[in-house]
C-alpha cells in the first residue's frame, strides 16, 4: 500500500493507505498505521480490503491496550479532526 498525505494544507497529519505496496513491500499496513498514529498521525483509512481494515482496527487496539499508543494520542487526533471546518 502506498502512503500519501491526504488532508487540508493546515493540517497534513493525515494519511490513506492505498493498495500500491510502497509501504507494504517492507511494513505491513496494520504496523505502517500504529506507526503513523504513533508518530502524530491524525487519521488513518483503509479502502477495498476489509481483512486488512479489520486487522488494522486490532493492531491499533492492540497498541492501545500495550501502552505503545498512548490512548491520550487518539483523543488529540479525535480533537484536531473535530476541530477541522465543516465543508
Amino acid at each position: 500500500m502506498r502512503a500519501w498525505p491526504h488532508s487540508k494544507p493546515e493540517t497534513g497529519r493525515h494519511i490513506k493507505l492505498r493498495p500500491m505496496g510502497a509501504i507494504t513491500a517492507t511494513t505491513p499496513a496494520p504496523e505502517a498505521a500504529v506507526q503513523f498514529l504513533v508518530n502524530g498521525g491524525d487519521m488513518v483509512m483503509i479502502a477495498h480490503h476489509l481483512e486488512v481494515a479489520d486487522a488494522t482496527f486490532d493492531a491499533i487496539k492492540a497498541a492501545v491496550e500495550s501502552g505503545r499508543l498512548p490512548r491520550a494520542r487518539l483523543d488529540d487526533a479525535v480533537s484536531a479532526l473535530q476541530a477541522l471546518p465543516a465543508r
